[in-house]
């Protein structure tokens, strides 16, 4: 099911996006974690969830 794969890609995104945003401001080493950071998202799952988003999202623009 879609919302039980959102709650899974949720659990492990949301506290990993938040650690490093604290870690940015904290430290500033952006620039250098960039490309790590983006291939660690699409490791955690960002592309199925966005996926997943856009469908749901394509799903009730179709039933307005």
């Amino acid at each position: 099911d879609d919302a039980d794969r959102i709650a899974q890609i949720d659990a492990d995104l949301y506290p990993f996006v938040n650690r490093k945003r604290a870690e940015w401001i904290t430290n500033g080493t952006i620039e250098e974690e960039w490309d790590t950071y983006l291939e660690e998202l699409e490791r955690l799952g960002l592309s199925e969830w966005t996926e997943i988003k856009q469908n749901a999202y394509n799903q009730f623009e179709k039933n307005q």
